[in-house]
């Protein structure tokens, strides 16, 4: 029987805790409302477990907090899965500690107010303590993504602001108002034409013909012509200047490290008319004010820079490969015979091309083409291991590897063709489609898909080797990845330019002119785009195309930083 005055279960005419009012009954129907009495107990017992599922679901998620903080676009893909590893071991703590802080029924047994009370008690401190948890690992996780974003950012800091040249001045249009940087002639840029330095009262004899600085701005270098007919190199340093390769032999600065590493080649000059002989490749290593210089090769064919790998990868005129990491100071030759070299753009990763940039800074380029004769193979420096890719008489061929899917892409001056990659053997090209003689092809890389625009002027986007038309009547020569946008592209129809944030998107109608035929690029900003309308007419829209205006002509624009 429950007590209607204080609710103690008790057997007998009168409550023996309170000395309550005696209550007479039957004792079948007693029985009968015991036996419910203990059913309605036991469903309740159910339904705090069914609550307390509910009120797990929800709680706090940690793991969509780390996927939405680190999303795809940022791509911060080893400090996510950090994250995520600590958000796994702070839920599973937490789970832990909840079971922990739980009554065992012992115990609800033994509770001299009664089992109804003692269940409401277990209940609000369960939900008190949960409050406190989660609080808690919310901070420490938020404290984590502050520290970690910290990091990411000094780490890439480099194109973030907004600069403008205009009337060979700088401009930096980061904020609603303009501010001027400083003369062009006072900008050093490094090797990536984006992050420079400002460099003022320069001393330097003779005329300077190229100039480059690292990318912390730690070391300048500038090639000078002399009035005696000399090319000099001047490299400062914070511990003062240095000339070195006085001579009669023009010179080309390649790469400029901070680690105190130049990279630059010379070139015999045969005569007054322009007449030039063979190209030495040369590494220099600066200690202070002193420095080595290594040559590498007296005649050099072609070369390319990693600057992630610590590496430079060449080919001299007699056809012998050979890679140098001048981290190492170790020349290994790699193959003799070589016909043909192609780098990685520094602009579409595995996108290996005959014009690529002497200097790849990607983090992950880690591969090149080179070609024995009429056959092209893909060299992976990490494993140190060539695949062949195709077998072709033309020089000019460039290619595309899609490692995700396995396929291979191959273009020449006016065909596209694809073939399947199974472990180290590729099938035999298939042609695809014709393209125009502009070879207007880009490949973005987060998406692995090709766009290029065909013969009969369709843009077309390829990913598994499957071919789909986008768009039609479009201007060959106009089609390219948008800067700061990991899936957008951009062209012309018709004298209008089209934003299109994905293949998958509608393509938005940005501007719209007079004899627009070339597109000459398009950079994402702050949620704006901005883009030239001609050839040196600058315009902003927002990514909707709404808000347009013209900013001026500007003779460039870029994301960049200016570092001192």
């Amino acid at each position: 029987m429950l007590c209607p005055k204080c609710g103690q279960e008790y057997e007998g005419p009168q409550c023996p805790r309170c000395d309550g009012p005696v209550v007479l009954v039957n004792n079948s129907d007693y029985l009968k409302r015991k036996k419910a009495y203990e059913e309605r107990l036991k469903n309740r017992g159910k339904e705090e477990l069914e609550e307390d599922k509910k009120e797990e679901k929800k709680e706090f998620d940690l793991m969509e907090v780390v996927d939405g903080l680190f999303s795809e676009e940022n791509k911060m893909s080893k400090l996510k899965i950090k994250a995520r590893g600590l958000a796994k071991k702070l839920r599973k703590s937490k789970r832990k500690s909840t079971k922990d802080t739980k009554p065992s029924n012992k115990n609800n047994e033994n509770n001299e107010e009664g089992p109804l009370k003692s269940v409401s008690i277990r209940k609000a401190k369960k939900f008190k303590y949960n409050i406190r948890r989660i609080a808690f690992l919310v901070a420490a996780l938020v404290c984590l993504v502050l520290i970690i974003v910290g990091i990411y950012k000094l780490v890439t800091r480099k194109n973030y602001e907004l600069f403008f040249s205009y009337n060979d001045k700088i401009y930096n249009v980061t904020d609603l108002e303009s501010s001027y940087v400083c003369d062009e002639s006072d900008a050093v840029f490094a090797v990536d034409g984006k992050t420079f330095y400002q460099a003022e009262n320069l001393d330097i004899e003779g005329s300077i013909k190229q100039e480059m600085a690292s990318n912390d701005g730690d070391y300048l270098a500038f090639v000078s012509y002399l009035e005696d007919g000399n090319y000099e190199i001047i490299v400062n340093t914070s511990k003062g200047t240095v000339k070195l390769a006085t001579n009669k032999n023009s010179k080309e600065l390649v790469a400029l490290r901070d680690s105190g590493v130049l990279i630059y080649t010379e070139t015999e000059e045969l005569n007054d008319e322009g007449g030039t002989g063979s190209k030495s490749l040369n590494v220099v290593f600066f200690d202070g004010l002193e420095y080595q210089t290594i040559n590498l090769s007296e005649d050099i064919s072609k070369y390319y820079v990693y600057t992630a790998q610590s590496l430079v990868v060449a080919v001299d005129n007699d056809g012998n490969l050979f890679e140098y990491n001048y981290k190492t100071k170790k020349k290994t030759s790699l193959e003799g015979n070589v016909t043909n070299l192609l780098g990685m753009s520094s602009d579409n990763y595995n996108y290996y091309s005959y014009s690529a940039d002497l200097v790849n800074e990607w983090d992950k380029a880690n591969s090149f083409v080179y070609a024995i004769g009429y056959v092209y193979y893909l060299y992976d420096i990490k494993d140190a291991k060539s695949t062949v890719l195709a077998k072709s008489s033309d020089s000019s061929m460039e290619f595309i590897y899609d490692e995700t899917n396995n396929y291979v892409y191959a273009l020449n001056t006016n065909t596209v063709y694809s073939a399947k990659l199974d472990g180290d053997t590729v099938s035999s090209l298939e042609e695809l489609d014709n393209i125009k003689t502009a070879r207007n092809v880009v490949y973005n890389y987060s998406t692995k898909e090709l766009y290029f625009i065909d013969g009969d002027s369709n843009l077309v986007r390829v990913k598994k080797g499957e071919e789909k038309e986008l768009e039609s009547n479009v201007y060959d020569g106009s089609l390219s990845l948008v800067s700061n946008d990991s899936k957008a592209i951009c062209y012309i129809v018709d004298n209008s330019i089209y934003y299109r944030k994905s293949s998958t998107a509608a393509a938005v109608k940005i501007y719209t002119g007079d004899n627009l035929t070339t597109n000459i690029g398009m950079v994402k900003y702050k949620n704006k785009l901005y883009f030239y309308a001609s050839s040196e007419l600058l315009c902003t829209c927002s990514t909707k195309g709404g808000s347009l205006s013209e900013v001026g002509k500007i003779a460039r624009f870029w994301l960049g930083t200016k570092l001192k």
